[in-house]
């Protein structure tokens, strides 16, 4: 129950399909601060991160040669979701787009 601005109590009802999304949006974002951290630790610049992606600049020389270490980390799943498919995408570019 809930609540409500008039201080009475109302009646809340979560539904099943609800939750699971819920829990998996939240093992997802668990997945990809992990992935960000690994990339950390292997050395690239994370400029900047929105919702499900993530800025790296690196020299342009080697942008193609970054594209596919970031796609190697983020395609490896965590320890903790070993044998879950897991892919990305990347655009190569010299400055943000959507």
């Amino acid at each position: 129950s809930c609540v409500n601005q008039r201080m009475g109590t109302c009646r809340t009802w979560y539904y099943g399909s609800k939750i699971l999304e819920n829990r998996i949006q939240a093992e997802a974002r668990n997945c990809f601060m992990e992935q960000l951290v690994k990339l950390d630790e292997k050395g690239y610049d994370v400029v900047l991160q929105v919702h499900d992606e993530v800025v790296v600049e690196v020299a342009e020389s080697e942008a193609e040669a970054a594209a596919k270490g970031i796609q190697k980390v983020f395609r490896t799943p965590p320890k903790w979701l070993k044998g879950c498919p897991l892919d990305c995408d990347f655009t190569i570019t010299d400055r943000y787009t959507k």
